[in-house]
C-alpha cells in the first residue's frame, strides 16, 4: 500500500467517531475508514485533522498516533510499523 493511501486511511479514522477507548476491532476500523471516505471524501478528513491540530494540538497528537497504530493493525501493514512513534503490538503474522 502506498504512503498516500496510508495517510488517507489514518486521516479518515482520525476524523471518524471511533474512539480508542472503545477498543474497536479491525473490522470496525476498516468500516469506519470506508464510511468516512465514501460519505465525506479524503479532503474533508484532511480538513478535520487540520482543524483538530489547530484547535486541540495536545490531544490531536495522541489521536493521530492511535489512528496510525489502528490502521497498521486493521490492515496488517508492516510499512506503518516503522513510522516514528508507532507503538504497535501486532497480531499480524508475516507470511513467507
Amino acid at each position: 500500500m502506498s504512503p498516500h493511501h496510508l495517510a488517507v486511511q489514518c486521516e479518515a479514522l482520525f476524523a471518524s467517531d471511533l474512539q480508542s477507548s472503545q477498543r474497536p476491532a479491525p473490522r470496525q476500523i476498516r468500516r469506519a475508514i470506508l464510511d468516512m471516505i465514501m460519505n465525506f471524501g479524503a479532503r474533508y478528513c484532511l480538513a478535520r485533522v487540520a482543524q483538530e491540530f489547530g484547535d486541540h494540538p495536545e490531544t490531536a497528537v495522541d489521536r493521530m498516533r492511535w489512528a496510525r497504530e489502528a490502521v497498521a493493525e486493521a490492515y496488517c501493514d508492516r510499512n506503518v510499523f516503522n513510522w516514528p512513534l508507532a507503538r504497535v503490538t501486532s497480531h499480524c503474522v508475516r507470511r513467507a
